[in-house]
């Protein structure tokens, strides 16, 4: 387990899907250095893909923060569907986000449980391959 001075995280590695438990509180610091462990930890164990288990305080950043944060996702983390799970449900917030990111060229979805996210990354995670069995 990682942390920092407002969150603490955990990270786990099953069937090809990087799992992230987060708790404690966001901030704009907790989540650049989240994105940061996040994606080191994505780089070493070739993650296919990714669920955020998010159980902090304060989940969502603001709508502009939200919007440049979707666009700023480095290239390779883009390539990496990612499933969100949060039990605060802001259902407004979570479809601009869901949308936000989708334009910017990312896979984003919200869930109210981490079963029924990793169903669905998995789903995408074997689509993927069959597109490249094709080609």
């Amino acid at each position: 387990m990682k942390s920092g001075a407002d969150y603490q995280l955990s990270m786990s590695l099953d069937d090809e899907i990087a799992h992230f438990f987060v708790t404690g509180s966001l901030t704009s610091t907790a989540m650049d250095d989240l994105r940061a462990e996040g994606l080191g930890f994505l780089r070493e164990s070739k993650a296919k893909a990714i669920v955020w288990e998010i159980r902090t305080k304060n989940t969502y950043p603001g709508i502009a923060e939200a919007y440049v944060r979707a666009r700023n996702v480095p290239m390779d983390y883009r390539q990496v569907p990612s499933a969100i799970v949060d039990g605060s449900r802001n259902r407004e917030f979570e479809a601009f986000y869901e949308t936000t990111a989708m334009n910017a060229g990312l896979t984003v979805r919200y869930f109210s449980e981490v079963a029924a996210a990793k169903a669905w990354l998995k789903s995408r995670i074997e689509g993927r391959q069959a597109i490249s069995y094709k080609l």
